[in-house]
């Protein structure tokens, strides 16, 4: 993709890659329209239903980024930069101990409140992080999270208690 797109073809574009990783995965995929939406994707397998919010850059990186709550919701970021298409798939616990990590390090920056137990908010009323494929490199193309969702895979241990690089050392045994 070497073509700059508006806000709201990114976004589609964003959607629609998932969507496609997802069916490939075996996944039942539905894609929601709508401007202001809480959920941009629910999948199902064998009746499990997971949320899947999308966000999507060109750019150096993700900007406003609010974050996910809820137990059978995923934060996908899909990252178009220099024609290529990544994925980083983190799940609530994920963007928790992200949270924690930007907001201890930003705290005497100005971010000084959490609206609603995960979203972070500056001084000046800016809601959302701004993060880059750094920040969360460690959950690029985790797809098997999906399938911990849905019930396909059975965690080994205490899956959801680790830390990502836990987890991640987890998955890779898998």
């Amino acid at each position: 993709m070497s073509k700059r797109l508006s806000k709201d073809a990114l976004d589609l574009a964003g959607e629609f890659a998932v969507a496609s990783e997802l069916l490939l995965r075996g996944y039942s995929v539905s894609i929601t329209m709508g401007k202001y939406k809480q959920t941009d994707i629910f999948v199902e397998k064998d009746g499990k239903v997971i949320k899947v919010q999308v966000k999507a850059k060109q750019g150096k990186v993700w900007r406003g980024i609010r974050g996910i709550k809820g137990k059978n919701t995923l934060l996908i970021f899909v990252d178009f930069e220099n024609g290529k298409r990544d994925f980083y798939i983190l799940d609530e616990k994920d963007w928790q101990y992200l949270l924690r990590e930007h907001y201890i390090f930003r705290k005497e920056k100005g971010w000084i409140l959490l609206k609603e137990g995960h979203i972070p908010v500056a001084k000046d009323g800016y809601e959302g992080l701004v993060l880059s494929p750094a920040d969360v490199r460690i959950h690029k193309n985790m797809w098997k999270k999906i399938d911990f969702l849905a019930g396909d895979v059975k965690p080994a241990g205490r899956i959801g208690k680790m830390r990502p690089l836990e987890f991640l050392r987890t998955i890779k045994e898998i």
